[in-house]
Formats: C-alpha cells, structure tokens, sequence
C-alpha cells in the first residue's frame, strides 16, 4: 500500500479481504466473510506460524535451561545456578580462588548476557532478584565482556559464555553497590576467600533496582518485561 496524506492509499484494482492491525501487544485481524466483517485478536506466535512454512527448531537446548524463547530482540534462554563454590580470579592475584556464590540466574537475549543473584537453595520464579556479587556487571545485571567476545545465543553458545564468565578477571570495574558489608564486590569475595566460607551470607545482597525494571524486581516479572519490550535497549 501507498501511504498520502496520514492514510493508506489501496492501489488500483486491488480488493483486500483481510487487514491486519498491529496494536501494543498483540494483533487485530479483520476480514470479510460472506459479506460480514469480522475481527479476531491473535497473538505474535500464531502470526508468525501462519506466515512462516518454515518449521521452528530450537536445537540442542544445554542442560539446566528453564525457559527459552525468540522475541523481537532474538532468541533468548535463561538458566537458574544453585548456591556453589566458584573458582574465579581476583585482582592482584596469582592463582584462582573458591568463593560460594548465592543461587544465580544466568540470561541471554541476542548477544547479551545478564546474571542475577537469588536467595534461597530452590528455583523459584517468583523470587525476589538481586545484584550478583560480582564485578564487571552493570546495575541492570548485563555483563560487562571486555575483549571477549559474546556471539548471539542463537548460535548455541550460551554454555561456552557461562564458562568464559567464570575463567576472565573479575576487574575493579562495576563493582560497587552489590556488598551491604562492603564498598567494593571484589572485597567481599576475598574475605569470604580467606575465611575458607562454603557459603554465600544471602543478607550481604542488594537489592536489583533499576528504572527500567519492575519494582520489586522478581524473576518472572523481569523477564516478561525484558522479552515482550522490544522498543527498550536492555543495556
């Protein structure tokens, strides 16, 4: 269709039976059947299947991984860590060190990547999220690669960025504001370090807050919001 003066111009000879009508969330189908008009709400997922003979795979899904879905930011996956021990290179040090860890939640949109921290020993998606005690990750929970690189999750290297997570330098950068006991992340992992801690103190996390995120902030509501904006840049 062309397009003057603020409205769709039907181009000559052409008789549509069918409209579609693109609305916040969702879209409105009109058509004509035996010369009544009928409207009819459907969602995303049944337009695309109706316009797409293309079958939907998701390939080889890693294990663990709690939800998974294709919005208009990509294909997204998210999986939920149990409380653990860590190994992960400090600052200023030589070698590696085990450090526990809170419950974890691990998302990927496109080429992003998020962590969360989550309290309790059971997966919950209803929980409360809160900032993961480490650095190189901003307020919002996206992760900060540096020099590494972050393919698309798409191309199924979700487990390949779990790792890499874990194996790069916890930097000093990003690292304030995610410890109640102290000012920088990185000093409390060391002195759970020292004490040879097996577990994360869960009353030491902070709160995720962040304006483009519901308040509170809990799993399920987090990533509704994150996959079904597509007009917000999650960075």
């Amino acid at each position: 269709m062309n397009k003057g003066n603020g409205k769709f111009i039907i181009p000559p000879g052409v008789k549509p039976k069918a409209a579609i009508y693109l609305l916040e969330s969702e879209f409105l189908l009109v058509a004509e059947r035996a010369g009544k008009i009928e409207q009819k709400y459907v969602s995303p997922g049944v337009l695309r299947q109706a316009f797409s003979a293309e079958p939907i795979d998701s390939g080889w899904i890693p294990a663990g991984v709690r939800r998974w879905g294709v919005s208009v930011k990509g294909t997204w996956m998210l999986r939920w860590h149990a409380p653990a021990l860590y190994p992960i290179w400090l600052p200023n040090r030589k070698r590696q060190v085990k450090v526990p860890f809170p419950g974890l939640i691990f998302f990927a949109q496109g080429s992003k990547y998020y962590i969360w921290a989550t309290k309790g020993a059971a997966f919950d998606p209803k929980a409360k999220l809160w900032n993961a005690p480490c650095a190189n990750v901003n307020s919002l929970g996206l992760i900060c690669w540096g020099q590494n690189t972050h393919p698309d999750v798409a191309t199924g290297c979700f487990e390949k960025m779990w790792a890499t997570f874990w194996e790069a330098p916890f930097s000093p950068n990003w690292a304030t504001g995610k410890s109640a006991a102290f000012a920088n992340a990185n000093n409390r992992l060391a002195d759970l370090a020292k004490r040879g801690a097996t577990a994360y103190p869960e009353d030491d996390l902070t709160p995720l807050r962040h304006h483009l995120l519901p308040d509170p902030a809990t799993l399920e509501a987090v990533v509704d919001r994150m996959v079904r904006r597509g007009d917000v840049e999650w960075a």
